[in-house]
């Protein structure tokens, strides 16, 4: 008895033997493949034994041609991974609503004091390998040491200004003009060129660079990039007189919670808190410059329910509207992709930054982003049901969502606190509808909550821009402005509140405003420049202040002014707020229940103003 025991014990142990060699092909049998914080990447893949990581996961996953990938609960750092054409119908989701932070940062390890500051060693920063412009300490982000508030330089730039699409000025800018900063004084004689990189306001734009040559005698800064405009133009703008700042010098450590990396050391310095000591303070600091990168021929792949965060972005001009910057999640040349359930915050660049057709953003967030929410170049593409706020806290060109190409859809999105436009640009025959928008052009100008330029047969709709900053330097921000080569464009049933200028256009044609509300507590101002065929129809205007139209060149005033039909205007003595129902009531062409619809969301923006 006792053999035929021992007998049956030894063949179940060789069994079991067999099974645990051979475990890897027994994926061939499984529809999904798992990943954990407790897991190992020489396990399987199954639920009961999980991969350690998502790269492990997607090399698995080709090989067996498993194309679900779910992960487990728990916090992932240093993720950064390329999908191919080979990925192509890949499933990346949480699993069973369990919480995923995917970082493309690492966490700090041997801190140590070194007087007041707390360092943190990092081999290969010193030739940029490893670059970062944000860091995270106990979750939180901290500022980067700058100065910022006595620098100024001495560069003129006085040549005519020309229209974008004839090349901006009437003599091409040297290489001189848009690389050499003259700076005054003993204001740069100090820095540490390895470290320092400069930022340069212009109008609508911003340059990020730094500098590859310092002469102290001459005083001239040569940048590493050209600035996108020549120095020392635009030098009436409020923003551009002159004015730049200095990024990660140690002069600008000028309290707690600023940090500096030293490249040339490869140190990273950071001044703490009072109560932050060695034995509480985790450093996430930024590694990776994105946690998904798209190569050409992605397809038919959907990412669901990350927490997506913790990436950098190296040294680069950012570009008009912040195209230029990398993004947490890129690709190029890719179709039918899907983004949904999403959060993507704290990181040193932007959000999404795809290229393709059939793109599709649903129900995500993005907040708190060094460059700005997402970028979409391409036809069919989607951003629906998003909230996008606080970007661009870094690079101030950001904006909340850009797009080019045709047919896109932007509906039912939450955007506020962006320092340029809120929307930047659609598509041809493309929708913008049912947006709300609060402040937007924080910091530059010439853009607007909606920007629309160089695209044809645009609809703008059911959109609620608001306005809260009621400051005299800041009120004729742009609401809807539609720019050079704009055509056949289409704005009706939208609501601007308190917009200086609710509407403007440039070199545009043929664009039709129809049963649309300007909202103003102060004075509103209608732009036109040299636009033709623009045409005003059934339009309500409640104004505190006064209605001004500003039409240049002055001989077009008649016949823009000819095409004005129908349209409302009330002058209001006392706040708009409080009397908005009773003038909305007088006006025969809206209903009693539009008035109280309207109504109430402006008492709502007036309730979010107050708390």
């Amino acid at each position: 008895m006792e053999k035929l025991l021992a007998n049956k014990l030894t063949h179940f142990l060789f069994l079991f033997f067999l099974f645990y060699l051979n475990v890897n092909n027994l994926l061939n049998a499984q529809d999904s493949i798992y990943l954990s914080n407790t897991g190992n990447d020489l396990n399987s893949g199954s639920i009961r034994y999980p991969l350690k990581t998502l790269s492990k996961a997607i090399i698995v996953s080709r090989k067996n041609n498993v194309k679900h990938i779910y992960i487990r609960g728990g916090k992932y750092y240093g993720v950064s991974v390329i999908l191919t054409s080979k990925d192509s119908g890949l499933y990346i989701s949480n699993y069973k609503g369990e919480k995923v932070v995917l970082s493309g940062s690492v966490l700090s390890d041997s801190l140590y004091k070194s007087g007041k500051f707390i360092v943190q060693k990092l081999q290969g920063t010193r030739n940029r390998s490893w670059d970062f412009r944000m860091l995270l300490v106990n979750g939180s982000p901290r500022m980067l040491a700058h100065i910022s508030d006595t620098l100024s330089f001495k560069n003129i730039w006085n040549i005519k200004a020309k229209p974008a699409t004839e090349g901006f000025w009437e003599k091409k800018p040297s290489v001189e003009a848009l690389s050499n900063l003259l700076y005054s004084g003993f204001d740069l004689n100090d820095i540490d060129i390895n470290n320092a990189e400069v930022m340069i306001p212009h109008r609508w734009d911003e340059t990020y660079s730094a500098f590859v040559n310092l002469d102290t005698v001459k005083k001239v800064a040569v940048l590493a990039y050209p600035a996108l405009q020549p120095l020392g133009s635009y030098g009436a703008d409020s923003l551009s007189r002159g004015k730049y700042l200095i990024w990660n010098v140690k002069q600008g450590m000028l309290g707690p919670g600023n940090w500096y990396l030293d490249r040339l050391n490869e140190k990273l310095y950071y001044w703490p808190y009072p109560n932050e000591k060695l034995d509480n303070l985790i450093l996430e600091i930024p590694r990776y410059r994105a946690i998904f990168n798209f190569q050409a021929g992605c397809s038919n792949i959907i990412i669901q329910g990350l927490d997506i965060k913790g990436c950098t972005n190296v040294l680069q001009n950012e570009l008009f509207a912040g195209y230029g910057i990398d993004a947490t999640v890129m690709g190029d040349s890719i179709n039918n992709i899907v983004i949904k359930n999403c959060s993507i915050n704290n990181s040193g660049g932007s959000g999404i930054n795809l290229k393709g057709s059939n793109i599709h953003i649903v129900n995500s967030n993005f907040f708190d982003l060094h460059g700005g929410g997402i970028y979409l170049k391409g036809n069919y593409n989607t951003v629906d049901h998003c909230k996008i706020e606080n970007v661009g806290n870094f690079f101030r060109s950001s904006v909340a969502i850009a797009a080019s190409g045709k047919k896109n859809r932007f509906i039912n999105n939450y955007i506020s606190n962006v320092p340029y436009s809120g929307i930047c640009g659609i598509g041809d025959s493309s929708l913008i509808d049912n947006n709300i928008i609060y402040n937007a052009m924080q910091v530059l100008s010439d853009g607007a909550f909606i920007y629309e330029g160089l695209h044809s047969m645009v609809k703008i709709q059911n959109n609620l821009l608001v306005d809260t900053d009621s400051s005299k330097v800041k009120k004729f921000r742009l609401g809807i402005y539609f720019d050079e080569k704009s055509l056949s464009c289409y704005v009706n049933n939208n609501i601007t509140f308190n917009i200086g200028v609710p509407v403007h256009c440039h070199l545009a044609r043929n664009i039709h405003y129809f049963q649309n509300n300007f909202l103003s507590d102060n004075e509103q101002r209608l732009s036109f420049r040299n636009s033709e065929e623009i045409f005003f129809n059934k339009n309500l205007f409640i104004i505190k202040g006064k209605l001004r139209p500003y039409i240049y060149p002055e001989n077009s005033f008649s016949m823009i002014i000819n095409n004005f039909i129908d349209n409302t205007i009330f002058y209001s003595s006392k706040d708009l707020v409080d009397n908005f129902l009773i003038k909305l009531s007088n006006n025969n062409s809206i209903s009693q229940q539009d008035a109280t619809i309207l109504d109430s969301k402006i008492r709502k923006i007036v309730y979010i103003n107050k708390n």
